[in-house]
This record gives C-alpha cells, sequence and structure tokens, in this order.
C-alpha cells in the first residue's frame, strides 16, 4: 500500500518554494515594470514603439517599481526591526507580486478602454490597487503571520503610495501619464471602500474554509494556515499549540544500548518509540540532533539517536518534550549496573527483509530493512510484535530499529502482509549465541551540509564494531530517507575498510523536510561525493577509536504527548479538500467582489 501519510504531507509543501534575495528581486522588480510601462505607454491611440521606450519604460518604473520598494521598506520598518535584511526579503517579494498584479490590471484596463472605448480607465486603477491591498493583506496576515492590527494599515501603504506617485506625475513630469488619478485623496478614499468589499470576500471565503476544521478539530484553518506559515519561514513554534489541541497523551517504549570503556560512557544508542515530525523544528522533528547534543554534552560520549518502528501517529506535540527522553537515557547510561562483555553479530535475509543482530549476551539490538526495495515507517504495534517474537526466541531483551534507509515508492506494510511475515520469520531465525570479547569505535561529524541538502543538525555518526572474528560498521545520517543509488554508492565505498557487515541508517529526521513538493531524501540534494567524503573520514576517525567496551541493552517505557492515531492524516485531509473547494469557490468569489466594486466605484463616479 502506498504511504498516505507521506504523500498528503508532501502535498501540502507543493505551494512552498523558495523566495529569491531581496537583491534579485530588486532585479526583476525593475526589469519587469520597466517592460510593463511600455505595454502601458503602447496601449495608448497614437503612441510609438520608439516613445513607448523612451518614455513608458521610465514611466513603469516611476509608478510601479518605486511605490513597491518604498512600501517594502516602510513595512519592514513597521513590522519589527528585528532581522530586517531577512524580513525585508519577505516584504519586498509582496511588493513585487503586487506590482506586477496592479501592472497586469493597468495593462488590461488600457487596452480595453483603446479597443472598446470602456471609459473606465480611472475605476480600474482603483480596481487594480484595491487588489494590490488584497494581495498585501494575504501576504502579511496569513503567510507572514503578522497580527491583524499592524497588517492591515502595512497592506494600504503600496496602494497610496501608488496613486500618490501618479498624482506626482501627472502634475510634474515632462509628459503625459498613461494613467491619472485627479485628486489623490478622493482616490484613496475611493480605494479603501473598494478594498472593503474585497476584504469582505475574503473574509467569506475564510468562513467557508474554517467551517470543516472547526466542526472535526475545533481550530481555524486560516489561524492554522498562518501559523504552519510563521514557522515554515521564521521557525516559529506557535504552531505546536495545535498539535497540543488535537493530541493526546499515551504511553510508549523507550530502548537502548550504554557502551562503556575504562574511561566511562563510551556511547550511547538511543531508540525513542516516537516519530521525528511532523515538520521543520516542530514536535518531534529535531529530537535526533536534540538528544543527541543533550546526551554527548552530559555524559562526554557519542550518541547515536536510531529511528524506532513508530509513524506519524507518534510525533510528538511539543520540541521541548526531547528532555525528558534525554533525561531517561542519561540516567540509564549512569546507572552503576554491570554490562555485557561479549558481542556475537548475526545477519538474517527472508525474502527481501533483513535482520541484524548486535547480541551481547541474551540481550539484543536488532535492526530492519528492505533496502534496495521500500524501507519506511512501521507501525508501532507491528514493531511491538517484532519485539515479542524476539523475546520468544530466546532474547531477555530487544531494541528494534527502523534502519528507514530506502525511499522508492513509499511503499509501507500493514498487519498481514507479506512484508511483515518476511520480518517476522528473518527475527525468530535470530537467537541468543556465545560471542566474544568486543572493542567499539565510535566518531562524529557536524558536515558543511546545510538541512536543504538533507541533513539535519546531528549530521554523521559512525560506530565500528570488531569481535574475535567478525567486524560490522553502522553508518547513521541525520535526515529522512535516502535515494537507494545513493545508498548502494555509499556501501561500495566501504568496502575498501573491509567491514563484514557495513550498513547506513538514517534518523527519519523532518528537520530537512523544508523544500516544496518533495520528501528530501539523503543523496537527493547534496554534493554526494562530498558527502561519501565526509563519511569515510568518519568511519576512518572510529577505527581508530576501537576500544575494549561492554554494553548494556535497556527498555522502559515513558508517558509522552502525541498527535495520535490518524491525526495526521484526518487535518492533511481536511486541508487537502478545503484547497479542492477555494479552487472553485474563491475565483467565484473574488470576481464577484471585483465586479460589485467596480459597480460602486462606476456609481462613485
Amino acid at each position: 500500500m502506498v504511504d498516505d501519510q507521506r504523500e498528503q504531507a508532501v502535498s501540502l509543501t507543493r505551494v512552498m518554494f523558495r523566495l529569491p534575495s531581496y537583491k534579485r528581486t530588486l532585479v526583476y522588480l525593475f526589469i519587469s515594470c520597466f517592460a510593463a510601462g511600455i505595454l502601458m505607454r503602447l496601449a495608448l491611440n497614437g503612441v510609438s514603439l520608439s516613445g513607448a521606450l523612451v518614455f513608458g519604460g521610465a514611466e513603469g518604473v516611476l509608478l510601479l517599481a518605486f511605490p513597491a520598494v518604498t512600501a517594502a521598506v516602510l513595512a519592514t520598518g513597521a513590522a519589527s526591526r528585528k532581522n530586517f535584511k531577512m524580513r525585508f526579503k519577505y516584504f519586498m517579494f509582496i511588493a513585487f507580486a503586487c506590482a506586477l498584479l496592479t501592472a497586469v490590471v493597468y495593462i488590461a484596463g488600457l487596452f480595453a478602454n483603446a479597443k472598446a472605448g470602456l471609459g473606465f480607465v480611472y475605476e480600474i486603477v482603483l480596481i487594480a490597487n484595491a487588489l494590490t491591498v488584497l494581495g498585501w493583506f494575504i501576504g502579511t496576515f496569513l503567510v507572514l503571520n503578522i497580527r491583524l492590527a499592524k497588517a492591515l494599515p502595512i497592506s494600504f501603504s503600496q496602494a497610496f503610495l501608488n496613486v500618490a506617485f501618479i498624482y506626482l506625475w501627472t502634475r510634474f513630469g515632462m509628459i503625459e501619464s498613461s494613467i491619472a488619478v485627479g485628486s489623490p485623496v478622493l482616490a484613496a478614499i475611493k480605494i479603501v471602500f473598494a478594498s472593503l468589499i474585497l476584504l469582505f470576500a475574503l473574509w467569506a471565503v475564510f468562513f467557508i474554509i474554517n467551517a470543516p476544521s472547526k466542526r472535526n478539530f475545533g481550530v481555524s484553518t486560516v489561524h492554522v494556515a498562518a501559523m504552519f506559515f510563521a514557522q515554515w519561514i521564521g521557525g516559529s513554534k506557535e504552531f505546536e499549540s495545535v498539535m497540543a489541541e488535537l493530541g493526546s497523551p499515551a504511553e510508549t517504549l523507550v530502548g537502548g544500548v550504554v557502551f562503556e570503556s575504562k574511561k566511562g560512557v563510551k556511547s550511547v544508542f538511543a531508540v525513542p518509540c516516537v516519530h521525528y515530525g511532523p515538520v521543520g523544528n516542530l514536535g518531534g522533528s529535531e529530537f535526533p540532533a536534540l538528544i543527541s547534543k543533550e546526551l554527548d554534552d552530559r555524559l562526554g560520549c557519542t550518541t547515536l539517536v536510531f529511528h524506532s518502528t513508530v509513524t506519524h501517529d507518534f510525533n510528538p506535540v511539543h520540541s521541548f518534550s526531547h528532555r525528558e527522553f534525554s533525561k531517561l537515557f542519561e540516567q540509564e547510561a549512569l546507572r552503576k549496573q554491570a554490562g555485557g562483555k561479549t558481542l556475537s553479530f548475526d545477519l538474517k535475509h527472508e525474502g527481501a527483509s533483513s535482520v541484524f543482530s548486535l547480541g551481547f549476551g541474551d540481550k539484543a539490538f536488532l535492526a530492519l530493512t528492505r533496502a534496495p526495495k521500500s524501507t519506511e515507517d512501521i507501525d508501532l504495534a507491528l514493531g511491538m510484535a517484532l519485539r515479542n517474537r524476539a523475546l520468544a526466541s530466546g532474547w531477555k531483551d530487544a531494541t528494534i530499529v527502523d534502519e528507514h534507509n530506502s525511499l522508492t515508492t513509499g511503499r509501507v506494510f500493514g498487519t498481514g502482509s507479506r512484508e511483515y511475515f518476511d520480518f517476522e520469520n528473518a527475527v525468530s531465525k535470530v537467537f541468543p549465541s556465545k560471542g566474544s570479547a568486543f572493542g567499539m569505535g565510535v566518531a562524529k561529524s557536524a558536515t558543511s551540509f546545510s538541512l536543504r541538502e538533507g541533513i539535519g543538525a546531528a549530521g554523521v555518526r559512525c560506530a565500528v564494531f570488531k569481535n574475535a572474528s567478525k567486524t560490522a560498521c553502522l553508518v547513521l545520517v541525520d535526515g529522512n530517507n535516502m535515494l537507494p543509488d545513493f545508498r548502494d554508492e555509499l556501501l561500495r565505498s566501504l568496502k575498501k575498510f573491509g567491514f563484514g557487515y557495513a550498513e547506513v541508517f538514517t534518523t527519519d529526521s523532518h528537520s530537512v523536510n523544508n523544500i516544496s513538493g518533495v520528501h528530501n531524501p539523503v543523496g537527493l540534494n547534496c554534493d554526494r561525493r562530498k558527502l561519501i567524503q565526509e563519511i569515510e573520514a568518519c568511519v576512518r576517525s572510529a577505527i581508530g577509536d576501537v576500544e575494549p567496551c561492554s554494553a548494556r541493552v535497556f527498555s522502559r517505557r515513558i508517558a509522552v504527548h502525541v498527535l495520535g492515531a490518524n491525526r495526521q492524516s484526518q487535518l492533511t485531509s481536511t486541508i487537502n479538500s478545503v484547497v479542492a473547494v477555494l479552487k472553485i469557490i474563491a475565483p467565484a468569489v473574488f470576481i464577484a467582489s471585483m465586479l460589485l466594486a467596480l459597480a460602486v466605484l462606476v456609481f462613485l463616479r
């Protein structure tokens, strides 16, 4: 079956895109306004192409570009003095988009007047600027999540500046303007009237789209969208308040392995049974990096936070709840309790499914994968069933890890599937066996890659094991799954080290899911050769760090507040249905409101 949650979550991000820098936006603005001025001049009867090129371009820059830049500067100063450059980039883009919208309406109105002699040029200018108000309001209130008291006056800035520049050009310009407004004060008043009609239409649309979410979840779709955009753009965590309202308390399993050398705690394999989502810095998305950093700092060790057998239903609703997990792992690491001094390796296959085990006496660390076939999330109930199957095979404790290392079609398996029984059969073949004394080496690399390149803040971490007869290497990348061909390329590069077993895992951190319309797996948006070189350097460091160790496998239960069963699916389904309705209703509502505004303006002429 296809992972509907993943597809729905990715589909929501397709409307998102990366804004250009404000410098590039300025270039686009002046070029497009210059071209728009030429077209505006050409729409007038009797204007030559040379005249339009000479005068029209300058007029477009003066009447469209200058007001846009001024409005962006004023809006940035009015909204916040912090992060001026970052804020200016967003406001500059809004101003650019509104300038294009204004230009399109101006040009259409001028050409319509020239061809049909409608005589509505003045009203068209007012409607264009009312649409500019609407565009600014959507951008500031809905997307940038600026409170209404600030968003509303900011929204009128570019429209009023457009009118002011048109008036100044008609009064003091060297040539006759292609458009005019007469009294700027009267024009501003009429723009306010037209804008109120359009804003009322926007409110009506908001009312329609809020109804389903209010009924299903008790929250406002508009409010949710505003907070989601705020997180996407500025890293705001206000969206967690919505997740908390939708979430529910639960208990989950926490497992792991503590490795000790003569010097003390050497490493912790941390496996909290929560999903590292939903996106960005919300909920559990950054847990691998946050838990790793806290344990590394407190214990002076190298922590590897693996992905457990959980789905989106177990997304923590609060990012700060990672501290509870960190404390639990720290307590387990500091327990004065003897650990197993022997290690056995095993690898079993059943169909496309593989189970790798690290056996420390009668306790095991088991890793599951179907790579190069789809290796996605595994439901907690199925993971618990596999753990119980391992316990039935003679293990006194077992920690189960989903390697989450092969993104193909997004296929996942459920109860009664062939994939599940393949894993169950493979797990049932892994038994406790007599091992031998072992050594372990660990290393970590922050890497030079960014979230957009698919690597989270925990970077790359490696663990190398060696007993009397075998060696193994586990590479953990803080990312959300991996392209199968990149995994193959990476494993081929590790063959030079001569390991008996080598595998790459990902944490499934959703902190990297900040690119529109894509899943952003490791290997898609990064320099592959460079990443492999950094992983090889990390592995070399781990090999050089090998020393005699003991290990203690543990498992505990912990209370956590999670999004809950099917909540993300319900939420994304509701939003997608709202978007489908908007495609039909919104155009009809806004066309009707524009015609009404035009009729009112003609009546007030």
